[in-house]
């Protein structure tokens, strides 16, 4: 699965210009999977309720990354190394 993940960074326009705080989006190659009762029984109460997958990439992540899947947007809630990618928690964004 191919979804987009963004991201709030230093970068520079085409003339060369210094643009601060810009937000950048990247296509992430992906598995995503839904998480198991166990795994959704150790996050937050409010938590529970929300939409919540694993993802597993070669790309590395933070939680301060915002990622699109089928047109939803996830928060990056925890990324932990796992047998040479990232398995990284995601978690609904509430409607604003």
């Amino acid at each position: 699965v191919v979804v987009t993940v963004a991201h709030t960074g230093n970068n520079y326009n085409s003339v060369g210009e210094f643009l601060e705080g810009v937000k950048i989006a990247e296509s992430v190659v992906c598995n995503v999977q839904p998480v198991t009762g166990n795994e959704l029984m150790m996050l937050p109460e409010g938590d529970r309720s929300r939409d919540v997958l694993n993802m597993w990439t070669k790309t590395l992540l933070t939680t301060e990354n915002i990622v699109t899947r089928g047109g939803k947007d996830y928060e990056v809630n925890n990324v932990e190394g796992w047998y040479g990618y990232y398995k990284c928690r995601l978690i609904g964004r509430s409607p604003a």
